[in-house]
C-alpha cells in the first residue's frame, strides 16, 4: 500500500464529534488528518448558535487564534500536496436539507484553501455561489452520490479513494 494523500477538515465545531469519529476512521486505513482543534469545547457549549458563542467573550478571544492555526494546517497539508475536505453533513435549520451547513470560519478556511490552489471537497452542497463555484460536480459527496449518506463513513471513504489515492 502506498502513501495516500493527506487531508484537511475544515468544519464547524458542532460537528466536534462527529469528526473525531471519522478522522479516526481515515487514520485506520493510513490517512494523515489533521483537524481542527477543539478538543476543549463542551458539549453544550458547542451546540449553542455561533452568535450565541460570541457573546462569551473568553471564546471571542480564541476564535482568531483557531483559525489561524487552521490556515498553519492548510499551508503544511498544501506542502504535502493533499487536499481540504469540508465536513458539512448537515443542514442548520432554515437551510435545505440538500445543503450543509458551513459557519463564516470554515468559509474563511475554504477561501484560503482555494488561495493556497488546495482542492477542496465537500460533503454537501452550500447555498453560497462563490463556494460552490470553486468546486465541481465530483467534488461534492452528495451531487456525485445523490443517495449517500455524508454519516456512512464506509461510503465517503470509498468517495475519497479516487482523491487521495496512493500517491
Amino acid at each position: 500500500m502506498g502513501l495516500k494523500r493527506p487531508l484537511v477538515i475544515c468544519a464547524s465545531q458542532r460537528y466536534k464529534a462527529s469528526i473525531d469519529s471519522f478522522v479516526s476512521y481515515l487514520q485506520k486505513r493510513g490517512v494523515l488528518v489533521f483537524q481542527p482543534n477543539f478538543r476543549r469545547h463542551r458539549k453544550k457549549f458547542i451546540r449553542k448558535p455561533e452568535r450565541l458563542r460570541m457573546k462569551s467573550s473568553a471564546y471571542k478571544a480564541k476564535v482568531p487564534g483557531m483559525v489561524l492555526s487552521h490556515f498553519s494546517k492548510l499551508r503544511k497539508t498544501r506542502t504535502l500536496g493533499g487536499l481540504c475536505l469540508v465536513f458539512n453533513p448537515t443542514a442548520l435549520e432554515g437551510q435545505s436539507k440538500s445543503h450543509g451547513y458551513i459557519g463564516s470560519n470554515t468559509q474563511a478556511e475554504i477561501s484560503h484553501s482555494h488561495a493556497l490552489d488546495i482542492t477542496v471537497l465537500l460533503l454537501k452542497p452550500h447555498e453560497e455561489e462563490w463556494i460552490m463555484s470553486i468546486v465541481e460536480k465530483e467534488q461534492v459527496f452528495t451531487m456525485e452520490r445523490p443517495q449517500g449518506d455524508p454519516m456512512d463513513f464506509d461510503a465517503v471513504y470509498e468517495w475519497l479513494r479516487p482523491w487521495i489515492g496512493d500517491m
